[in-house]
């Protein structure tokens, strides 16, 4: 891959990069990602994204607890809406492993899921400002039940140590 002046790959190619890794982690270890060849990366303003579907359908906490285990995702928080039929999560990497991403979870089908929306970053502060308005947001939000919620200064310990 080709350097800027400054020794740093130009910012498409460190989202590509980290895309391509995340790709390769989800085929080697998880079997509900047979296929990923057809996933493509979007460009937004301040990130991209790519949508992962599942080979077949998973309850959304089974699979929060399989990337906690097998990708060392840190659920932000999960919860329930609607008398249980809207679920919701958050979980990210872990910044220092050197992968910047973001996965959301949402289901309309009382926590049945058949895809993963991932949101990848080029540096820290536009992702950690995402978790930390999605985490001081929850208050305000009218949900049935929290399922899991990470602490402020949690978060703040994975950034900043």
């Amino acid at each position: 891959m080709e350097q800027n002046e400054n020794g740093k790959l130009p910012s498409t190619d460190i989202l590509a990069e980290n895309f391509n890794t995340l790709k390769e982690k989800l085929s080697n270890r998880l079997t509900c990602f047979e296929n990923t060849e057809g996933v493509e990366l979007v460009s937004h303003e301040n990130h991209s994204s790519a949508v992962f579907p599942l080979t077949g359908q998973l309850m959304m906490e089974d699979f929060l607890s399989l990337i906690e285990d097998k990708l060392s995702v840190n659920i932000l928080y999960a919860l329930m809406t609607e008398r249980g039929s809207y679920y919701e999560a958050m979980g990210y990497s872990k910044p220092t492993a050197g992968l910047l991403y973001i996965v959301m979870l949402t289901s309309h089908q009382h926590g049945v899921i058949d895809n993963m929306e991932v949101m990848f970053y080029e540096s820290y502060e536009p992702m950690f400002s995402r978790l930390k308005e999605s985490l001081f947001s929850l208050p305000k939000r009218k949900v049935d039940k929290i399922l899991e919620q990470q602490k402020p200064e949690d978060v703040f310990k994975c950034f900043f140590k």
